[in-house]
């Protein structure tokens, strides 16, 4: 990123970063258990590698479509590597967040868990998409993309996030 000044990525990547030296030094007060903390690896290294790896079409992982399912041929495609890594992270969040809530608060009734742990998920989506934003105003060339990608972003953000917490409800039923 550096050797192509690409200032977006560079930002990314320090954010990333921070959080996976925050992660590392609160991990047991966040009451984190390992494979969690693994599973936040795994999403970082996917953030690290998405606008890292180019292929051979020129763009980035965070371009690639997964499987083209709906493309007009502009900004608005569906099912694109980003969007996988927005429903991955934010699933993963509210997965946590779930047990985490559970844990604390165990009189409480799995339907306000379940809800709140989503809400958290959502919040943390939308910071991104802030992030996200701020990028976009603050560098004059970036590959965040349109309200189309924002948009679909926060679908994704959201889809994960209500899939994370049911995949945590069912599996501590």
């Amino acid at each position: 990123f550096l050797k192509r000044s690409n200032v977006e990525f560079i930002a990314y990547e320090a954010i990333v970063i921070g959080l996976g030296l925050l992660f590392l030094n609160f991990h047991k007060k966040a009451y984190l258990k390992l494979h969690e903390l693994w599973l936040f690896s795994v999403w970082g290294c996917m953030h690290l590698i998405g606008g890292l790896l180019v292929f051979p079409n020129g763009k980035v992982l965070y371009q690639q479509i997964v499987f083209d399912i709906l493309n007009n041929g502009g900004g608005y495609v569906l099912l694109k590597m980003d969007q996988v890594i927005h429903f991955y992270g934010f699933g993963l969040v509210a997965f946590i967040m779930y047990r985490i809530l559970k844990e604390k608060a165990p009189q409480a009734s799995n339907l306000f868990v379940g809800v709140f742990a989503t809400i958290i998920a959502i919040g943390f989506g939308a910071l991104n998409e802030v992030v996200e934003f701020a990028i976009v105003l603050s560098t004059e060339f970036n590959g965040v993309g349109d309200l189309f990608n924002m948009g679909l972003d926060l679908i994704f953000n959201l889809a994960g996030a209500i899939t994370g917490m049911l995949i945590q409800y069912f599996r501590l039923k």
